[in-house]
């Protein structure tokens, strides 16, 4: 009956033992790795194609916000230190709108006896806009990265172009402004029941957001079936169950939309509560000493107790482990079908590519065919401009040389014409004189010729007076 208890705690001990192996081997995999994080490479502004759900873009109606934002600091006078010293860096950096940033009256910690300092950390943030286009904002974005050694830091939101919903709306059509203001923020503890969130989207992967909202900047996005730490920040403010706070890697924590994901019960907790079952064994048992009946079923209770646990957690180890198989096979056949489409793209995209380069090449000839047809066009109407005004000067010349010439002859025949009326006039005057002489000759000879014939008769009367 010696052997009985030191075979029985050997059983227990051996339980205990592969129960501690086994919750190793069957959580090792659950906690994502840095691996499973698909970083961001690029900048994390705002794109269409970051949204994981269907929301109609209006891109009329939103304007871009330029934000900055560091921390977080111990203290509210190092957050303030901070400020300055930014205020300094974009006075040099943006000097033409150093006079429109400007800093914000400080946070006023609240005088409740209830608030306590330890549980909150600081942060300067900076925000300039609004822009109405987005390349503007973007270059401002760019200037600012080449400041900070976070580049991250530095992101780009759009905001509703609305008054009632955007504090920048009102400087849209008027002039670009910023501001420097320090935020209160809550330090994130873990949660201490050991939840994890598990992504389940339907696409490969899963957007982690800065902020718990839809239009926030991408950080990080999390592969389909993911396991990462939820992250419990002051749960009793936060009121949004649409999102989950959670630690993506290690020291960098963000936000993922809770339709897109579940939390789940991390299984270390429940194997550690498993691991305390050692402590109720009866002392009695390893001083060597028989045990009694009751301590005998209470022993044989726990042996059963621990196998049902032992068979559970191999169950929920095969389903684990065929629900992560299924997963990957999954995951595989989605990476080869992307892979596929990748492919296709990158070859549509080189056949696009080569019809665009087509394009431009024809676009070019065309428009230098139609520049020479136009340089053509504008040297042979400048010769044609220039045959007009050689003519039109010749012509001129020529109508100016007929008007001389004909004022010429004009004046020769008015000459001529005052001749010829001098002469007719003298002629019309030499002949009425004629006229009057033949005229007063004619009178005279029958004058004369009246007299002759009275004196022919009177002397033929005398002759005939001479004869009777």
């Amino acid at each position: 009956m010696t052997s009985l208890p030191k075979l029985v705690f050997s059983i227990i001990l051996i339980l205990v033992l592969i129960q501690s192996g086994h919750a190793k081997t069957s959580t090792e995999n659950l906690i994502v790795e840095k691996s499973d994080i698909l970083n961001l490479k690029k900048s994390t502004e705002i794109e269409e194609g970051d949204f994981v759900e269907d929301i109609q873009v209006n891109l009329d109606n939103f304007v871009w916000i330029v934000n900055l934002k560091n921390g977080p600091f111990p203290t509210q006078e190092k957050a303030k230190q901070i400020a300055l010293a930014l205020k300094k860096t974009l006075g040099l950096t943006l000097a033409g709108l150093l006079k429109e940033i400007s800093i914000v009256r400080e946070l006023k910690s609240p005088k409740s006896k209830n608030f306590n300092q330890a549980e909150f950390s600081w942060a300067v943030n900076f925000r300039l806009g609004a822009y109405n286009s987005k390349d503007k904002a973007l270059q401002i974005v760019q200037k600012l990265k080449i400041t900070q050694k976070v580049p991250e830091n530095v992101f780009l939101t759009r905001e509703s172009s609305n008054v009632k919903t955007s504090k920048f709306a009102e400087n849209v059509q008027t002039k670009v402004s910023g501001e420097i203001f320090l935020t209160r923020e809550v330090n994130p503890t873990k949660d201490k029941t050991e939840h994890l969130i598990l992504i389940t989207t339907r696409s490969n992967s899963l957007n982690v957001r800065k902020n718990p909202s839809s239009s926030s900047p991408v950080v990080a996005s999390l592969l389909k079936g993911s396991k990462v730490p939820h992250i419990e920040k002051n749960a009793s403010r936060n009121s949004n169950r649409n999102w989950f706070y959670v630690e993506y890697s290690k020291g960098k924590f963000g936000w993922v939309s809770s339709s897109y994901s579940k939390k789940i019960i991390d299984l270390d907790s429940r194997i550690s509560q498993q691991t305390n079952l050692k402590t109720i064994i009866p002392e009695k048992l390893i001083t060597g000493k028989a045990p009694t009946t009751s301590q005998f079923r209470e022993l044989k209770s726990v042996v059963a107790f621990l196998r049902t646990e032992l068979d559970k957690i191999k169950s929920d180890k095969t389903g684990a482990i065929e629900a992560r198989n299924r997963a990957r096979a999954k995951l595989e056949v989605s990476i080869t079908t992307s892979n596929k489409k990748i492919r296709d793209l990158q070859t549509k995209t080189a056949s696009l590519r080569a019809e665009l380069d087509k394009i431009k090449s024809d676009k070019t000839r065309a428009i230098e065919a139609a520049h020479q047809a136009n340089v053509r066009a504008l040297e042979i109407a400048r010769r044609a401009n220039a045959k007009a005004k050689e003519e039109k000067l010749a012509s001129i010349k020529e109508f100016k040389s007929l008007k001389e010439k004909s004022s010429a002859e004009i004046k020769d025949l008015q000459t001529t014409t005052a001749s010829l009326h001098f002469e007719l006039d003298k002629i019309k005057s030499d002949q009425a004189m004629a006229t009057e002489v033949t005229r007063q000759a004619t009178a005279k000879a029958k004058e004369e010729k009246l007299a002759s014939a009275n004196e022919k008769n009177a002397l033929k009367e005398k002759i005939n007076t001479l004869r009777q």
